[in-house]
C-alpha cells in the first residue's frame, strides 16, 4: 500500500494495513540548512528526499510559503490572498482599485486605493526569521486602522475576483504522486470573520474592535461574503482530493460563542460543498482545544491537522481519540516538546511512544504526525524512533 493510499484511508474511517506517518520536517529543515546542521546523512537533501529516504509520508498540508514563483506571489499576504502553487485560484482587482507597491530590502509596503479612499499594508521578512526557521512573512502594519478603514476594505473585497487556476496545482500533486496526499490551499481563515481577526487587525486590537466596533465588522464580514462564495465555488469543481481550509483555532483566542457564532457555520458551508464533491475538508486544529471539542468534532471537518496534545495542551490524545476518532481523522498527536532534549528526557519519550500507541488502539481515523510540527532543535533520532516504533508495532488493527 502506498503512502497516499494509507493516508486516504485513515481519513475515509477504512483500513490501511499500517499507520500512516507524515512528520512536518519543513521549519526544522529550513532552521538547520541554514545552520548547517542538518544530520550528515541528509546534508544537501530537500525535505521530501529527507521524509522519502526515511520511509516517511510526505506531508503536504501546509503550503509552501517560501516556494514562490515570483514577487507577486506574495504581495498581498497582509490581506489573506496568496498566490502559491498548492492554490486553486489567482485574484484580479478590479479596474476601480490601484495598487500601490514599495520593496525596501526586507520590507514591503502596498497601498490600495479605492473609490471610497485609502488603506495600507507594511510585511516584513528578514534573513533572521529565515535562520530561525519563520515560512511566514510577517504583517508590520495591518490594513485596519480606524474604524473608517472597514468600509474601504470591504470595498476592496468587493472589487476582487478570482480566477480558477489549476495549473501550478496539477503539477504539484503530479509531482506528490503515491508519496502523500497533495491538500490544496482553500484559505487560511475559516470565515470572513476568522479572516479579519487572522490577517487585518493585532491580536489584542481585534477583540477590542469586536467589542467597540461590531456594526463596522460584521458589514465587512458581508463585503466579504462574495469573495468566499468564490473560493467555495472553485474548489468543489477543482481536481483536488483534499482542500484546507481554516487554521489556528484555540479555545482563547476562538473562544467558543465567538467560534460557533462567527466561524462554525463558514466551515459546515465548506464541509456542505465539497462533501457534495466527494472531497476532504481539511482544517489545521493545532491550538488548545480545550473548549472547543464538540463544536469541532461536529462541525464537518473530515481531517483535524497538526494536532498537539498532553503536555503542550490540556486535551490528552486519549481523550482526542475517543471523542473525535468516530465522526474525524486526527492527524499529529505527538507534541512538539517531545522532541527537544531540554523539554524532555529519552526515557520521558519512549515512555509516551507506549502510552501512545495504546492510546489510540484501534488506530482508525489516525495519521500520526508532530504537533504542530517538528521544531529546529529536534532530536532527529527521536524522529527515527517514531518511525521505528510505527514499523514495528503500527499494524492495524492495533
Amino acid at each position: 500500500m502506498t503512502h497516499k493510499e494509507r493516508m486516504l484511508k485513515a481519513a475515509r474511517g477504512e483500513w490501511a494495513d499500517t499507520l500512516p506517518f507524515a512528520p512536518r520536517i519543513d521549519l526544522w529543515h529550513q532552521a538547520n540548512q541554514a545552520a548547517g546542521t542538518l544530520p550528515p546523512q541528509h546534508r544537501g537533501r530537500t525535505v521530501d528526499q529527507i521524509a522519502l529516504a526515511e520511509g516517511w509520508a510526505l506531508h503536504k498540508v501546509i503550503p509552501d510559503w517560501q516556494g514562490v514563483r515570483s514577487t507577486e506571489d506574495t504581495i498581498h499576504r497582509a490581506i489573506g490572498i496568496f498566490a502559491v502553487k498548492e492554490g486553486l485560484f489567482r485574484q484580479r482587482f478590479s479596474s476601480d482599485i490601484e495598487v500601490k507597491i514599495k520593496i525596501e530590502g526586507s520590507r514591503t509596503r502596498v497601498e490600495y486605493h479605492t473609490p471610497i479612499g485609502v488603506v495600507s499594508t507594511t510585511t516584513l521578512y528578514t534573513e533572521e526569521m529565515k535562520r530561525s526557521g519563520a515560512s511566514t512573512i510577517w504583517i508590520d502594519e495591518h490594513i485596519i486602522k480606524k474604524p473608517e478603514d472597514y468600509r474601504i476594505v470591504g470595498s476592496l473585497f468587493e472589487n476582487i475576483e478570482l480566477i480558477p487556476d489549476f495549473h501550478g496545482f496539477l503539477s504539484w500533486q503530479k509531482e506528490i504522486g503515491d508519496n502523500g496526499l497533495a491538500v490544496a490551499l482553500g484559505c487560511r481563515a475559516a470565515s470572513p470573520m476568522h479572516h479579519i481577526q487572522k490577517d487585518f487587525l493585532d491580536a489584542t486590537t481585534f477583540f477590542y474592535h469586536y467589542r467597540d466596533y461590531p456594526r463596522e465588522m460584521q458589514d465587512l464580514a458581508a463585503s466579504m461574503a462574495g469573495y468566499y462564495d468564490q473560493m467555495l465555488k472553485i474548489i468543489g469543481e477543482s481536481p483536488a482530493e483534499a482542500v484546507f481550509w481554516g487554521a489556528n483555532y484555540d479555545d482563547m483566542i476562538t473562544f467558543p460563542p465567538y467560534f460557533e457564532k462567527d466561524i462554525l457555520p463558514w466551515i459546515r458551508k465548506t464541509a456542505d460543498t465539497l462533501n457534495a464533491k466527494g472531497k476532504l475538508l481539511v482544517s489545521h486544529c493545532d491550538g488548545e482545544n480545550l473548549g472547543l471539542m464538540d463544536l469541532i468534532r461536529d462541525s464537518g471537518i473530515h481531517m483535524a491537522e497538526a494536532i498537539t496534545p498532553h503536555p503542550m495542551t490540556k486535551v490528552t490524545i486519549e481523550e482526542y481519540y475517543a471523542r473525535w476518532a468516530p465522526r474525524l481523522t486526527i492527524f499529529g498527536g505527538i507534541p512538539s516538546n517531545l522532541l527537544l532534549a531540554e523539554c524532555a528526557t529519552e526515557h520521558a519519550f519512549k515512555a509516551y511512544l507506549d502510552y501512545f500507541f495504546k492510546a489510540v488502539a484501534p488506530g482508525k481515523h489516525l495519521i500520526v504526525g508532530v504537533g504542530d510540527c517538528v521544531p529546529p532543535k529536534a532530536v532527529f533520532e527521536r524522529l527515527l524512533q517514531i518511525g521505528e516504533r510505527i514499523e514495528k508495532a503500527g499494524r492495524l488493527p492495533l
